[in-house]
């Protein structure tokens, strides 16, 4: 229990554990019922800048910040580690998407494998888009990747839409993650902007201010009500 160490990356798995990646002290994980917050023992050679997890059914996938260290899974119960050279190294971020997808930003690029896949494969969007975060669309199984501090891309099937600030559909280049919410809304949020939301009918961004008077808010979950009478 490190109290000076940089939280770079924070997951739950499905047994209610959380997990946090630091700069520079490596994995730590928190049993919400006992309070206990414990270090998890790395491979000596593994990079303790850990700032991408994910977490599976019985494992946690780690990326390091770290040209020499690939993408490791975690066994839960038995803390054992194997190494996923496959991926790539130097891995920002990596996350699932809503088909069981497996997205990875590393050295060699966005990689990718869907839930039927074999192998990781690497995906091309534009030369610099790294640090990237990715959610589904559920309303036709896209995907939408956000690329820190410059694009946001919407990949449907092989057709792949940029939005950027110089094409007029993004009012800001210095994006820092994505969403899509309960309701199938895409939002985003922007460095020096604020909050940005998808516009479906204009196919564009932009700058979100609240609700407007008039507007109908559809909501679901366990703020329904709230929202129904707000």
């Amino acid at each position: 229990n490190n109290g000076s160490a940089r939280v770079r990356e924070i997951i739950q798995d499905d047994d209610g554990i959380i997990w946090f990646g630091t700069e520079t002290e490596g994995l730590f994980r928190l049993d919400p019922c006992s309070g206990k917050i414990e270090s998890i023992p790395l491979p000596q050679s593994t990079s303790k800048n850990v700032i991408g997890l994910l977490a599976e059914k019985n494992t946690i996938r780690l990326g390091t910040y770290s040209s020499s260290t690939p993408v490791l899974s975690l066994d839960r119960k038995s803390l054992s580690v194997c190494f996923h050279r496959e991926i790539g190294t130097n891995c920002s971020k990596i996350c699932k998407d809503g088909s069981g997808g497996i997205w990875a930003s590393c050295s060699e690029g966005i990689r990718y494998k869907g839930k039927d896949d074999k192998k990781f494969t690497t995906v091309k969007l534009q030369n610099d888009a790294k640090f990237v975060n990715v959610v589904s669309d559920y309303t036709d199984s896209s995907v939408w990747i956000s690329s820190h501090y410059s694009y946001i891309f919407h990949k449907k099937g092989d057709k792949l839409t940029t939005y950027t600030a110089s094409n007029g559909n993004l009012p800001s280049s210095s994006i820092t993650n994505i969403l899509c919410d309960s309701s199938n809304r895409i939002w985003a949020t922007a460095e020096g902007t604020g909050i940005l939301r998808y516009d479906r009918s204009s196919d564009s961004f932009t700058r979100y201010f609240g609700k407007e008077e008039g507007e109908t808010f559809l909501c679901r979950g366990r703020y329904e009500q709230e929202c129904s009478h707000g």
